[in-house]
């Protein structure tokens, strides 16, 4: 009885087990498929994200670029401003002499 038991099991194990072998293949089809589909959707992903990468690269270059064109720009006009001032500074201080020099003819023609 105890072998015909066993036997009897071992049938029943075979026989679940043909019962179930053509959904294991589904399911590892299944989960083929599914893991095909993540990989393509995490290489999709990174490519955006590689787009993203570069679009803000360029970006920062360009703004970069931006700056330092406003910057000399802004050393120009430093750079007139300040030589404007030391030129004005020198017609003043003209003036001043040539003023200081008619007040002396003057002081010296009404002494």
């Amino acid at each position: 009885a105890s072998k015909q038991r066993r036997r009897m099991l071992a049938a029943l194990v075979e026989a679940e087990r043909r019962r179930q072998e053509p959904l294991l293949r589904v399911w590892e089809r299944r989960a083929l498929a599914e893991a095909d589909a993540e990989a393509v959707a995490f290489r999709r992903f990174l490519i955006d994200e590689e787009k993203r990468l570069r679009r803000l690269r360029y970006e920062m270059e360009r703004w970069e670029n931006d700056v330092m064109a406003r910057l000399d720009l802004e050393s120009q006009w430093a750079e007139e401003a300040r030589k404007e001032a030391e030129r004005l500074r020198a017609q003043q201080e003209l003036e001043a002499q040539a003023a200081e020099t008619i007040a002396m003819a003057r002081f010296d023609r009404e002494s």
